[in-house]
C-alpha cells in the first residue's frame, strides 16, 4: 500500500495536472464585479474550450483508501470546492492505469479551482476530514464511458 498526504494547493507545481485559479479579488484571470449588498467574482475566460455540464457530488471525507481512478480525452474537467475543503488526487500516469508512485493528492479550499488537462487520472475529491459537496464542470457525453480503473501498486492511503 502507499501512503499519499495531501498538501496545499499552492505548495507544488500544478501545472503537469492542468491550470489553477483562485477566485478571489485581484488575482490574474479573474474578474471582480460589486453591487449593493453583495460581490463576486469570475473566471475572464471559460473553464472549457467545449460546452459543458455542471454537477455536483456528495463526497466520503479524506483521509480514506483511493482504490481507482478515472480520465477523461474528450473534456478538460473543472473542479472547485462549495465552501467546505476538499481533497483532490491526481496522477499524471501515461500508461492504461494509474500508478501508485505517481499520486498526488492537494486540498482545495473556498475559491480554489482547478481545471485537469485531458488524459489526466483523478479520483472523486474527499471531504477534509468530514463528508461535504463539491461542484465539477465538464463535457457530458452518454455516448462516452470513462471506466474507474484500479490504481497499479494500490490502493492508495490517502491522509490529511
Amino acid at each position: 500500500m502507499h501512503n499519499c498526504r495531501a498538501v496545499e494547493l499552492g505548495s507544488f507545481d500544478f501545472s503537469p495536472y492542468g491550470e489553477v485559479h483562485r477566485l478571489k479579488p485581484g488575482q490574474k484571470d479573474i474578474v471582480s464585479s460589486v453591487g449593493d449588498g453583495w460581490s463576486g467574482v469570475f473566471t475572464g475566460k471559460p473553464l472549457n474550450d467545449r460546452r459543458g455540464n455542471l454537477g455536483m457530488t456528495y463526497s466520503t471525507p479524506a483521509p480514506c483508501f483511493v482504490k481507482s481512478m478515472e480520465r477523461h480525452f474528450h473534456t478538460k474537467e473543472a473542479l472547485f470546492a462549495c465552501g467546505s475543503p476538499i481533497v483532490l488526487a491526481v496522477a499524471d500516469t501515461k500508461s492504461e492505469a494509474p500508478e501508485a508512485k505517481d499520486v498526488k493528492a492537494i486540498v482545495l479550499r473556498e475559491g480554489d479551482l482547478v481545471i485537469l488537462k485531458e488524459g489526466i487520472w483523478h479520483d472523486a475529491c474527499h471531504g477534509l476530514g468530514v463528508p461535504t459537496c463539491y461542484y465539477w464542470y465538464a463535457e457530458c457525453d452518454p455516448a462516452i464511458t470513462d471506466p474507474w480503473v484500479a490504481i497499479s501498486g494500490g490502493p492508495i492511503n490517502l491522509l490529511i
